[in-house]
């Protein structure tokens, strides 16, 4: 008969050997038979009829999850970034690649960064310097001293007021000898008379008197006037003497004056001996007037044939003061400068003064 459920029809072949057996009821008790079973099941016909549906929310078997890939300039820090600032550009801190943080001494060269180079650490003097913006070779235009440079002024060129090995500044003075700026000698001062000259360019001097002994200079008088009693010491138009009025009172110079009785200007010459110039001797002297109240002047000239007033007064004079310092004062002349190169000639001292005192001159040096 029929009923509200659907009746499935479920039929088994079953093996001879018989795994499971189905009991026919119409069979005798007992019987084993091999004959086909048919099994009946029934089922709400709701159920057989439903299809399965799944969550909404549910994620299908097969489907690969949602994945992030790292890169640089996401902002996120990633395995084997050293930064990220959510860009892919160098010289702001970071680095394009986020593998530099853009910091001197970091090991990685930051170009963007103005790094020169990055050597792994801030000491300067080891090829980079300690800010990285130098590799601290010369002629690169950056002074770096822990690389024992002087100077450096872009280039490695001599003669232009720094070495090409940036080792030196080239002055006089400074222990370097720069042949190329015409320096034989260099003895780490500018002081006359030293065995190098005071602009180096000279080794031993052509002349170094400190009147110890001026023996090889002569003396022209001039005005012919008779020193007042004052100063009746002066018997000669210049005399070699203790300076009296220095406080060691050891010190030999050259004096002249003007204070004559009765009273007149001064005229007196003191003059070297013969001395050969080379292209770039020099003049050097010192001179004092003792007397603030009544100070003597002079000048200071050449001549490049006859040590006379003839042959002195056919040039300009080198130098000239109306009134000599009170203490002891440097002078220095650039003969070639001047003029006067690669010849023989003679220097005077000339007191030319009107009624004052005394004129004390000392330590002259040609080289």
């Amino acid at each position: 008969m029929k009923t509200s459920a659907t009746t499935v029809l479920l039929v088994a072949l079953v093996p001879w050997f018989g795994c499971a057996q189905a009991t026919d009821p119409t069979a005798a008790d007992g019987g084993n038979s091999q004959s086909d079973a048919t099994v009946t099941a029934t089922t709400d016909a709701s159920v057989a009829d439903a299809s399965v549906t799944e969550p909404a929310d549910a994620t299908p078997i097969d489907a690969a999850p949602d994945a992030r890939v790292p890169s640089c300039g996401d902002t996120i820090l990633d395995l084997g970034e050293t930064c990220d600032d959510g860009n892919v550009v160098g010289g702001d801190g970071c680095s394009a690649d986020c593998l530099s943080d853009e910091s001197c001494g970091n090991g990685i060269f930051d170009p963007l960064a103005n790094e020169a180079c990055d050597d792994n650490n801030v000491v300067g003097g080891d090829g980079c310097s300690a800010n990285c913006l130098s590799d601290e070779s010369c002629g690169n235009g950056i002074f770096d001293p822990l690389a024992s440079e002087v100077c450096d002024d872009s280039n490695i060129v001599d003669g232009d007021g720094c070495a090409a090995n940036c080792l030196s500044n080239e002055a006089c003075g400074n222990g370097v000898i720069d042949g190329p700026v015409g320096e034989v000698c260099d003895d780490s001062n500018t002081i006359a008379g030293d065995g190098c000259a005071l602009d180096c360019r000279s080794g031993a001097p052509l002349l170094a008197e400190d009147f110890e002994d001026a023996s090889e200079w002569t003396m022209i008088d001039v005005d012919g006037r008779t020193p007042d009693d004052e100063v009746s010491f002066m018997t000669a138009a210049w005399i070699f003497g203790i300076d009296g009025f220095e406080a060691s009172a050891d010190n030999m110079v050259a004096v002249s004056t003007s204070y004559y009785s009765p009273t007149g200007r001064a005229d007196d010459w003191l003059i070297s001996p013969l001395l050969s110039l080379d292209g770039h001797s020099t003049l050097n002297w010192r001179s004092y007037a003792p007397d603030s109240s009544f100070r003597d002047g002079y000048e200071v000239r050449i001549s490049t044939t006859t040590p006379d007033v003839a042959g002195f007064t056919a040039n300009s004079s080198l130098f000239s003061i109306s009134s000599a310092t009170t203490s002891w004062t440097d002078y220095s002349i650039d003969l070639a400068a001047a003029g006067f190169l690669n010849e023989d000639v003679y220097i005077a001292f000339r007191n030319n003064t009107n009624d004052r005192f005394l004129l004390f001159v000392d330590d002259v040096i040609v080289e």
